[in-house]
């Protein structure tokens, strides 16, 4: 349940030992979750409840995964993977937004009045506990406030062109706000660096010649003009796209103003399409020994990198040809898609291919798919048959030609 205000750690723990909660219920875990979330045990009907409550907000700016500690989800306070947490986020931003989880440990599942009955008692006695009304704007500008004169972190593998960046981190929890993935091999390795650093804030690159090591090289750079700073969008995207249709609002009008150089905001179609580079850099005279970064570093290199195991285009193993429409009637001009799943099959005397697409719109794939049937001695037909069995990091095609119903596509 997603509630109005914020509290502290410290402050519902003080709120909890006051009115009988023992501290033997309260799970000693600040290490692992931070000053901002906080759980307890208690009792209904000898039935054991593991009670959750948490800054969803601050979640979002440290990290989205419970189990992986460099993830990037700020791409959810403007465009929301669920429309109903989106409206909820919006109808927060001037007051915070705290989450109360509640876990049943029962051996079998309880009636939906008990569940129901279980949150209105838990919420009646949680609401003489202090809360604050804190907008994010102001948890924006605190966080900027403690990171400002830090460093982003880039780590560049040159043999996997993979790239791991952090912009900023939780010292106790160890959460990171960043990604590690390959770049395609159109996307150039400094472009994404500059794109990702702070105005008048050093970014520290570190390069080594592949994931095990050794490092070949080490600099600071700063942006040589002012400019907005990316992060990724839903699918981790270094060419994240504000989205007319979808995006419901900005990241300013979501807390994450300009403020002290930290200016996120995401491109333009146009500008992600052209790979822009939004500012060279230079490299500047600093020492990088004591910037505190070691553990940093540790952690990063240790996290196995998003997409350097090969993928594959999956076979189908479960076709239903009823399904499949012709690509010429579903496909147009720049048209874009990633392609999963293929079959071989005969139809009326004739191979076709019949593959599971799912559909991009600026740089969001959707999340249902589509199904298409091509005849497999079509441009577009031989070119799947290239790449069956190849290892590929993402087989996504764009549409550039239709003539006499003959499809034409080029990989981006």
């Amino acid at each position: 349940m997603d509630c109005l205000n914020i509290s502290s750690r410290a402050v519902i723990k003080e709120f909890l030992l006051d009115n009988g909660i023992s501290s033997n219920d309260i799970l000693d875990d600040e290490d692992k979750v931070g000053a901002n979330c906080i759980s307890w045990f208690t009792d209904e009907d000898e039935i054991r409840i593991r009670n959750k409550l948490y800054n969803k907000f601050v979640q979002l700016l440290e990290s989205g995964e419970v189990h992986n500690q460099l993830t990037s989800k700020l791409s959810e306070l403007v465009m929301p993977t669920s429309q109903q947490f989106g409206e909820t986020l919006v109808a927060c931003r001037n007051e915070g937004l705290m989450r109360l989880e509640l876990t049943v440990h029962s051996p079998e599942l309880k009636e939906v009045e008990w569940n129901t009955n279980l949150i209105a008692s838990t919420l009646e006695f949680l609401s003489d506990c202090r809360t604050f009304a804190t907008s994010y704007e102001k948890q924006w500008m605190a966080l900027v406030d403690q990171i400002h004169n830090k460093h982003t972190l880039c780590i560049y593998f040159h043999k996997e062109h993979a790239l791991a960046y952090c912009h900023w981190f939780n010292r106790t929890t160890k959460k990171k706000q960043g990604i590690a993935k390959k770049l395609k091999e159109n996307e150039d390795m400094m472009t994404v660096v500059s794109n990702l650093t702070f105005n008048g804030h050093p970014t520290l690159l570190l390069t080594y010649a592949t994931s095990s090591g050794p490092l070949e090289s080490e600099v600071v750079l700063r942006r040589d003009i002012t400019n907005i700073t990316i992060v990724p969008s839903q699918k981790n995207s270094f060419w994240p796209v504000v989205s007319r249709e979808r995006q419901q609002h900005t990241f300013a009008e979501m807390g994450l103003v300009n403020y002290r150089g930290m200016h996120i905001d995401w491109l333009t179609a146009q500008q992600a399409r052209e790979k822009v580079c939004l500012s060279t850099l230079s490299s500047i005279s600093e020492d990088t020994n004591d910037l505190g970064v070691d553990d940093l570093i540790a952690d990063i290199s240790n996290i196995e990198l998003d997409d350097l195991e090969p993928t594959y285009i999956r076979e189908n193993t479960d076709l239903r040809p009823a399904r499949y429409k012709v690509a010429y009637n579903i496909l147009h001009i720049g048209d874009e898609f990633l392609v999963s799943h293929y079959f071989l099959y005969t139809f009326r005397g004739l191979l076709f291919y019949y593959l599971d697409i799912y559909m991009i719109h600026n740089e969001v794939v959707s999340s249902t798919h589509t199904h298409i049937k091509i005849q497999a001695s079509s441009p577009f037909g031989e070119y799947i048959a290239s790449i069956i069995g190849e290892p590929s990091q993402e087989v996504v095609l764009k549409v550039t030609r239709i003539h006499n119903r003959i499809i034409h596509t080029e990989r981006i």
